[in-house]
């Protein structure tokens, strides 16, 4: 998958869209065998006799992948076909469930354009082509919609195509600015999962290089690729934490370095607003990019910008667009 299914023909182009091509090298892989999940589901689930009877039944033949399993795969970004100008950084975390089939988010960090486009969707493990949704941005990508494709390149590298709507969303642009501080983190540990998965996994890779055997403990030296964390916040309006804004929930699936695809949402007043994109453990400064929301953030795309406040908050900047008024 990590050099043959997962980008090789690439899809049609639809009209009216900007293609950015990039092209991307993979620099590591690491599967997350989730087989001991899957038996203690079997037997320890909260299921009513009706959905008990839903359990499809899998026969874990051969090293999968199997529904639960996951795949984290990172790559180097290069601007030209040569691969001498570095562009970035590109990962994918794919949660795989029936037939081999997965659900994939991807962010591609785009330094030579200054921004992270976010993009999911369904990929097949045995396929030879597979098509992404754009679902939003940051920086000069700001609200970005459209597609991702992929073909073969030289050097076995892959040609990335994506190609972006230039409308603007309907509506009109609003900017607000909340205060969050954690109230609570849960951390899981899938250290397990990760050592089956180094041995038995589905994957065809001529680089054994390329699979990352993870060292240490969790304490100093993860979060490891697997490993998620998920984070509730309090949100004030004021800088003085006073003023009750709302709550956000954040999910952390951590990939290579410490870095993860965080999903978001934000309670506020007015309606939920969706965000997602990749943040650094621990760090203190980082942008996603809006998805959508609902009520009045139904159909918006933006972005959040977060920086370090006073009493161990984070000042969150939401600019929006497409808000309804």
């Amino acid at each position: 998958m990590i050099a043959a299914a997962l980008f090789a023909a690439g899809a049609a182009q639809p009209a009216g869209l900007h293609v950015v091509t990039v092209y991307t090298v993979a620099s590591g892989v690491s599967f997350i065998n989730t087989a001991d999940d899957r038996a203690r589901g079997a037997a320890n689930n909260p299921f009513t006799p009706p959905l008990q009877r839903l359990r499809p039944k899998i026969d874990e033949v051969g090293v999968g992948p199997f529904p639960g399993d996951v795949a984290v795969y990172t790559f180097n970004v290069f601007a030209d076909a040569k691969l001498k100008q570095r562009g970035g950084t590109a990962s994918y975390t794919c949660y795989f469930n029936y037939t081999r089939h997965a659900l994939c988010m991807a962010y591609y960090n785009l330094t030579h354009r200054s921004g992270t486009i976010l993009a999911a969707g369904p990929v097949n493990f045995d396929a030879t082509s597979f098509t992404l949704v754009v679902t939003g941005g940051t920086n000069a990508y700001l609200g970005a919609r459209g597609q991702v494709s992929a073909v073969p390149a030289q050097h076995n590298a892959q040609r990335i195509d994506l190609a972006l709507s230039a409308d603007d969303p309907t509506g009109t642009t609003a900017a607000s600015t909340v205060y969050a501080v954690a109230s609570t983190a849960q951390f899981m540990n899938h250290a397990d999962d990760r050592v089956r998965g180094m041995s038995t996994n589905p994957f065809n890779i001529h680089s054994p290089g390329l699979v990352i055997f993870t060292k240490g403990v969790e304490k100093g030296n993860g979060p490891f690729p697997g490993d998620d964390v998920l984070y509730t916040f309090k949100l004030y309006s004021d800088a003085s934490l006073t003023r009750s804004a709302g709550s956000a929930i954040f999910t952390c699936y951590y990939n290579f370095v410490k870095h993860a695809i965080c999903d978001s949402y934000f309670a506020l007043d007015r309606g939920l607003v969706l965000a997602a994109g990749p943040i650094a453990f621990n760090s203190t400064k980082f942008s996603l990019s809006v998805t959508g929301g609902t009520s009045t953030y139904a159909g918006a795309l933006g972005e959040v910008d977060a920086t370090p406040a006073a009493g161990n908050a984070q000042r969150m900047h939401l600019r929006l667009e497409g808000v309804v008024r």
